[in-house]
């Protein structure tokens, strides 16, 4: 059992996991802010869009 948590302690304080861990981490905030800005893109169309609607009715 001993072994086992002294192999977790190794791969965990390893440079590759953290590499590997700041990879992934990267990746989401990358892929956080892309979505951000397609919401925010939706958003302001949609709001030309009732802009345009308004305009009309």
């Amino acid at each position: 059992m001993m072994d086992i948590q002294q192999t977790i302690i190794n791969i965990v304080e390893s440079k590759v996991f953290i590499s590997f861990t700041s990879f992934i981490f990267g990746i989401f905030i990358y892929w956080l802010y892309f979505y951000i800005k397609e919401l925010k893109s939706k958003y302001d169309f949609s709001d030309e869009l009732r802009d345009i609607v308004n305009h009309y009715l």
